[in-house]
């Protein structure tokens, strides 16, 4: 995520709730060039596969422009975790 993204809070809360455990990367932590600077904010990742967001051409910073549906997420999730 982007420090300041306004849809972060939904899905770390999310996260939470459902007793996912997870990390959280400012983007602007990481050195230029770094893969995860190319992924909309928020996006949620399982080993490297985009569950919610996108990835982008790393040009600028982005908002993940899907909207956040919790069913949808859960559903996405039980696929990719036991």
């Amino acid at each position: 995520y982007f420090e300041g993204c306004p849809n972060v809070a939904e899905i770390e809360e999310f996260l939470k709730r459902e007793g996912k455990q997870f990390s959280m990367v400012e983007q602007g932590s990481l050195p230029p060039g770094h893969s995860l600077k190319s992924c909309s904010s928020p996006t949620l990742m399982i080993d490297g596969h985009v569950i919610f967001g996108s990835k982008t051409d790393g040009a600028a910073l982005g908002c993940t422009l899907e909207y956040f549906d919790a069913e949808k997420i859960r559903a996405r999730l039980s696929t990719h975790l036991p």
